[in-house]
């Protein structure tokens, strides 16, 4: 029988946000601080390069990875507890506060206006279905009630789910690609339960517009600091780190998505709506942002962004699986 060890784990807490989090003993704070959901200034992504992310030790043990906290730190500062995140590693149970002028301030939606559009034309739209009666053996057809256009794709799991329930059945189209496809199937008449994302992935900030599909009423909008923050202020910083890190790549792209889930899941929840009920989503980016959505190191600048430019479109099933909560 083989026994497994287990890990010595610490707990550490912060001020004042009174977060609490555990983590292994000798974990980098900042790494802590990143996991308790924190933000915290690093301009220089955790190099040391900047003396930012200071924090102040309360109780507990630490020890120095170096001495670059000599170069940002005073005297007066280091016999007051202040040390570098990025620059400790935590040894046991401890209490930490952020000082202010660690924190970063929550944003506010630079939204000014909002336009009236005189048409709705979503990428998805929901239909009322109805089935043909099969000939010779083939594939009933479905029709979809009020839908002009080419025949639309539906796959094996589709189709079986679809010819195994009763009307009145409402289906999902998604015209992002020729053909459009039939990407959901539901009971009832659900064709007045259609709603979209409009996300705006910045630097420093992500906004997120909740929309009525039907009628393209924004029936919500939040906004958050882009969560990738703690690894770099500037986007040079986060092109480093997502090169040098250990899945550097993919750390950036769950902060950005855990950013956007929370803001999805506040709006649903305002609106009274299920997430399910989301069928499209629209999301963009500055060139780099996007690579870092797409998980790739390459930035080679404008030449690459029109490729992105349809992100919403072209790839909202895919965009939906990245952003729906867990």
């Amino acid at each position: 029988m083989e026994i497994q060890e287990m890990v010595d784990r610490v707990k550490v807490i912060f001020n004042p946000m009174d977060k609490m989090v555990e983590v292994e003993r000798g974990t980098i704070l900042l790494d802590a601080i990143r996991e308790a959901g924190i933000n915290i200034r690093t301009i220089c992504g955790g190099d040391g390069d900047c003396g930012t992310c200071k924090v102040i030790l309360n109780k507990g043990e630490v020890s120095h990875m170096s001495t670059k906290y000599k170069e940002w730190l005073s005297p007066q500062e280091i016999s007051e507890g202040y040390y570098l995140a990025c620059q400790i590693r935590i040894l046991s149970d401890g209490e930490f506060t952020i000082p202010v002028e660690s924190r970063i301030a929550s944003p506010k939606i630079l939204l000014s206006s909002e336009m009236i559009i005189d048409k709705i034309d979503p990428e998805s739209k929901k239909y009322l279905v109805s089935l043909m009666p099969a000939q010779g053996g083939e594939r009933r057809q479905i029709r979809l009630e009020n839908f002009s256009g080419p025949s639309p794709k539906v796959s094996d799991d589709i189709y079986d789910k679809l010819v195994q329930m009763k009307e009145p059945i409402t289906a999902t189209l998604s015209r992002g690609n020729t053909p459009p496809e039939i990407i959901h199937v539901e009971s009832g008449d659900r064709t007045g339960s259609n709603y979209g994302l409009a996300i705006d992935v910045g630097t420093t900030t992500i906004v997120v517009l909740l929309i009525d599909l039907t009628n393209g009423k924004i029936l919500g909008k939040a906004s958050a600091l882009n969560s990738q923050i703690t690894y770099g202020e500037t986007l040079v910083t986060r092109i480093a780190f997502s090169r040098k890190a250990e899945n550097g790549l993919q750390k950036l792209k769950q902060a950005a998505v855990q950013t956007i889930n929370d803001l999805v899941n506040s709006l649903t929840s305002s609106a009274g709506i299920k997430n399910e009920e989301i069928t499209s989503v629209s999301a963009g980016g500055n060139t780099v942002m996007n690579h870092l959505w797409m998980q790739t190191t390459r930035f080679p600048g404008a030449q690459s962004s029109k490729k992105l430019r349809n992100w919403g479109s072209t790839q909202t099933r895919r965009l939906m699986f990245i952003v729906s909560p867990t």
